[in-house]
């Protein structure tokens, strides 16, 4: 074994056409403001999504709080709490 430290180049190759994101791809194929008309309309669909799932639980929880109520009116007030005797 020797002590010194041998190296060994590589060869680099020089590409002419530059390696595109994807973000620069969409922009080569639809132009900018395609791309970003298609970014607005996921937002405001993601947005619209995420306003009607809101909804839907909060419809769900005022379903549960009358059934919960009806429950209450609808169950004597001798069962409603055990009765404790005392000792």
């Amino acid at each position: 074994m020797s002590s010194e430290i041998q190296l060994k180049a590589s060869l680099h190759q020089y590409y002419s056409d530059p390696i595109l994101s994807d973000f620069e791809k969409q922009v080569a194929e639809k132009g900018i403001q395609g791309v970003m008309g298609a970014h607005a309309k996921e937002n405001v669909g993601a947005t619209l999504k995420g306003e009607w799932d809101a909804g839907w639980e909060f419809a769900k929880g005022m379903w549960n709080l009358f059934v919960d109520i009806a429950d209450i009116v609808a169950t004597p007030p001798t069962l409603r709490l055990p009765c404790q005797k005392e000792p």
